[in-house]
């Protein structure tokens, strides 16, 4: 959960570096925020091979509760606010849909895959 601070302006003043008296008062109090559902813009490298890692992109992706690829449930390796990233499952299919759900909603979105080279 994310919070903004929000402080008088007493408050305000004194982190300014002005002069407050003592007899007046400060407060601040933490009110939560809440993020929007969250959002795939693209995932890169554009055409991901299996068994190496995604960078799936996007908005309000952090503390993701679920993503999957081609169905398949991955354990993301970074979670940030506008990026996950992953190992992209062996198996699935060239274009898989990327899945991410959070507390706020969830988001699919086509991406692209492939076998890795033969050795």
């Amino acid at each position: 959960m994310r919070f903004r601070i929000v402080a008088s302006g007493v408050a305000i003043a004194a982190l300014a570096g002005v002069a407050v008296p003592m007899a007046l008062s400060t407060s601040a109090s933490a009110v939560p925020t809440t993020a929007g559902a969250p959002t795939i813009t693209k995932c890169s490298p554009a055409t991901a091979t299996m068994g190496k890692n995604v960078t799936i992109r996007g908005t309000n992706l952090a503390n993701a509760t679920k993503v999957t690829i081609g169905g398949t449930t991955v354990t993301p390796i970074k979670d940030t606010a506008k990026a996950i990233k992953a190992q992209v499952p062996t198996g699935i299919k060239a274009a898989a849909n990327v899945k991410v759900v959070t507390a706020n909603g969830s988001f699919t979105a086509a991406c692209t895959f492939q076998k890795p080279p033969k050795k």
